[in-house]
Formats: C-alpha cells, structure tokens, sequence
C-alpha cells in the first residue's frame, strides 16, 4: 500500500510538472530566420515557425539600425511563383559507393514531394575539389539522371572545404527577389586528405572555417544528409547552418529524409521588407520580429546582393529609389479603413483560440504522462527487474585490435546482432575501413552463423575471408576491417 500512494504522488507531480512545461514551451514560441538578403530595395526572408498561430497572429517586421519596417503577407513556396535552388553535393569518395541506393531514395523523394511552382537542381560532386556537373535542372528526370552517372572514385574527401566553396558559389548565384539557396551536402561524414603535414589538425581547422563561412552567410540554408559515422568537428560545423541535419540507415530512412527535407521548405514563410539600405553596404545587421513571437531573432551578416555583384563584376549596378519601391509594394501595405476593424477583430477571436489550443496540449499532454507513469509504476511494483530472454545465448567481448566503442564486454544473442561502424550496432569499432553495418551473427536452427552484410567483403573468420554465411565457433578469431575481436558463447 504505500509503494501505491508514493505513486499516486508521484504521478500527481510528473502531470503538475508536465502541465507546466508544456505551457512554458507554447509561451516561448518562436520562429527562426533560414534565409535572408537584400537585393533591388527589398530583404527577402524566409522563416520557420515553431508555432504558426502563435508566432503569427499579426505582422512580421524587421529593424534595421533605426529603420523599422513590417510585412503582414505569409507566403509559401508551394503557393508563390518564388525561385527554389537546391544544389545536391554529392561526397564522390569510394566509401560512398555502398549508399547509391539511399542516395537515389533521397532524392528522388525529394523531387517527388517538392511543390514549388519553380525549382532549380544543380548536381555537384566533390573528393579533393568540387565539380559541378548539372545546372539548374527543372526535369526531375534529368536530376536523377545526373545522379545516376555519379562515379564514386575519388580517394580525397575535403568535406569542409568543398562545402565551403558551394556556399560562395551558391550565394553568388541569387540574382532576384525571393530566391531560397539550399545546400544539400550528402556524405557519411568521413573526411579524408593526404598523410602530409598533421591531416587531422587540417581537418579540424578547417571544419572551424566552414563554420564561420555558414554563419556569416545567412542566405544560404545548409541542410545535411548523412550516412555512417560522421567526424564530430565537421559535423558539428555543417549543422550549425540552418537547414535540417539527417541521417539515414537504409533506404527506407533515405526516402523519409527526402520528404522531410521537402517538407521542411515548403512549410516556410516568405516575407519581403521594403527598405533603403546604402548601396555601398555589403552585409549588414538585422533583427527579425512578429507581433506575437516572444522575442526578435537577430541575423548578422544578411547581404547586400547589389554591393556584393558590383565587387564580383568590377560594374557598377543601380538601385530602385525609395519611390519607385514603395510603388512596388503600394498593393500590400494599402488596404481599406474597415480592415483595421476587421483585423482586431481577428485577432481577438485568434487569442481566444490559442487560449483553448494552449490548454488541449496541456490536458493532452498530461494524459499522455500519466499513462506513461502509471504503466512504470506497475512494473516496478511488479517484478523486480527484466531478466536476459532464456533463448539468448550470452556473449562475452575479447577485443584483440581496434576501438570498440562498447561500455561492456556482455551481450546477449537471442536472434542477431550487428557490427559496424554505426552507433546503433551490437558491437560498435571506430573503423574508417568498417560499413556502417558490417557484419551480421545471428543463430539458425540452433547454430551460430557469421556473414559479411557491409558490400566490402571485409570479413574474416581468422585468416579466411568469408563470402557468404559461415558457422561460427565460441573463441574463433573475428577480423572486420581494420579490427579484430573473439566472441565467446
């Protein structure tokens, strides 16, 4: 009986808790910049809500200096005739052979589940340099036919510097209003240079550079698409841009990636902001702000396409006067007396709204906790702990050679278990010449079997390589790639 109580309190207080953080978290919605520049007289900018009723009750606005200025027109790629550039940077290195199948799944669902009225794709590759090899392809089938001749035999990959050279390239290529300049780099995040002159600490410099680049350069989204094991420094850089970071296990998680990456853009809003700036300003500073967001979001370095075309081209380039951008913009900012009522009026009935959606997550949200809790009381005051299946064999971990990233030298077999370089596996090694699944053991018939499943054919059973499954002894020597181990049962 008090084992019963003390639940009671403490389901009563992980639903209080839960209640709270569920309001705090819609309180403190708000939205992030992707993309921002300015060009002819106006910023285009694209944003992503967390909250669209929330952060977009009322206008958007964006302060410049002292300069202020507001936009109140939502607009989504999928229903504007606005101008999509996707470059997909394909990692050309011979480690990515193995995942042309995810590589095709990904984009070709990407292609599939875009709806932008006008989208262009231009297909690179790169090992130690970048090399383009299609521009600005609207025929989705004429993409997956660049993808397609994509030969995967360079030994150098410099990730950080070849996607360092694509956002230069990708921003010098905005010429109109409402451009949006993806970046997608897909790779399995191993970089690789020559044995010369420390390459680690060149990696790790130069990882630190794309960083900076990707943050200094607001106009272009970054987005990643991985396979494998990454490189934590340039990981961490290609993800502070601010597109989304993906990775996939198979083809079935490429595909999914695709339409997330898809979805992802079409769900943002364009916004543009008429305004002055001085035509010798390359970049400049901005903070961007919507009538019911909790706070502004600053952008550093948002540039000024005319000021940075005008320096790339050694000409001069005009501007539209203040005048004849306001003209430009007359539709917008110009409505009728009667909608200022109107528009009150909406914004009361959307408050009265959001009140009662506030309070549906909450409740939600609570019943979903309590379930939660209530089913781990039981089973804690129910049986004491789970105990290993009685099928599974149990399995103890002798490394001979290499990294194994593994807390513990048990495991347990009931079905199969993998090894690889992913960190998913059974059995993990920090080995650049591992698949990111490599091998499989597995029991049939009550025999223990090992196969190669990573397509290097790098397994071995002591000094036999092996090609198909093979029976597996307690003590034989494993090799797989760079690394060996014994598993004994």
């Amino acid at each position: 009986m008090p084992k019963r109580i003390a639940a009671f309190f403490i389901i009563f207080a992980i639903v209080i808790s839960a209640g709270v953080s569920a309001q705090a978290a819609y309180q403190n919605s708000v939205f992030s910049v992707v993309s921002a520049y300015y060009h002819d007289g106006i910023i285009s900018a694209y944003v992503n809500p967390q909250n669209v009723k929330k952060s977009f009750g009322g206008k958007a606005s964006v302060t410049v200096g002292k300069k202020v200025v507001k936009d109140e027109l939502f607009r989504t790629p999928g229903n504007s005739a606005a101008t999509i550039d996707y470059m997909l940077l394909v990692d050309a290195s011979s480690s990515m052979l193995e995942y042309q199948d995810r590589i095709k799944a990904f984009v070709q669902t990407l292609l599939d589940e875009e709806k932008s009225k006008s989208k262009r794709v231009t297909v690179a590759v790169f090992g130690s340099k970048l090399k383009i090899i299609a521009k600005k392809l609207k025929k989705p089938s004429r993409v997956m036919s660049a993808i397609n001749k994509i030969k995967y035999d360079r030994e150098m990959t410099d990730i950080s510097g070849n996607v360092a050279n694509a956002v230069k390239y990708l921003s010098h290529s905005i010429k109109g209003h409402e451009e949006l300049a993806n970046l997608i780099v897909i790779t399995d995040g191993i970089p690789y240079l020559d044995n010369n002159d420390n390459p680690y600490e060149k990696i790790e410099n130069s990882a630190k550079k794309v960083k900076k680049l990707i943050k200094a350069t607001p106009e272009v989204a970054v987005h990643t698409v991985g396979f494998g094991t990454w490189h934590e420094p340039t990981i961490e850089a290609l993800s502070s841009g601010t597109g989304i970071n993906v990775t996939a296990a198979d083809v079935y998680e490429s595909a999914a990636a695709g339409k997330q990456l898809a979805k992802f853009v079409q769900n943002l809003y364009m916004l543009s902001f008429p305004i002055d700036i001085d035509a010798e300003t390359k970049r400049f500073d901005a903070s961007f702000n919507a009538d019911n967001a909790d706070k502004a979001v600053a952008v550093s370095g948002i540039a000024n396409i005319d000021a940075c075309s005008k320096v790339k081209s050694g000409t001069k380039s005009t501007t539209k006067s203040k005048t004849e951008t306001s003209a430009s913009h007359a539709s917008k900012a110009t409505q009728p007396a009667s909608s200022t009522v109107n528009s009150e009026s909406n914004k009361t009935k959307l408050a009265a709204r959001n009140n009662g959606f506030t309070l549906w997550i909450i409740l939600a949200a609570a019943a979903a906790v309590v379930i939660i809790a209530a089913v781990t009381v039981f089973a804690l005051t129910g049986k004491r702990g789970a105990k290993k299946s009685r099928d599974a064999i149990e399995i103890k971990l002798e490394v001979i050679n290499g990294n194994c990233l593994n807390s513990g030298d048990t495991i347990y077999l009931k079905d199969e278990l993998f090894i690889g370089r992913r960190r998913s596996c059974d059995i993990v090694f920090d080995d650049a010449a591992l698949s990111s699944v490599n091998t499989r053991v597995f029991i049939s018939e009550g025999v223990v079997y090992i196969e190669d499943v990573g397509g290097r054919s790098n397994t071995a059973i002591g000094e036999m390589k092996i090609y198909s499954r093979n029976r597996l002894r307690s003590g034989d020597e494993i090799r797989a790639g760079n690394s060996a181990f014994v598993l004994r049962f």
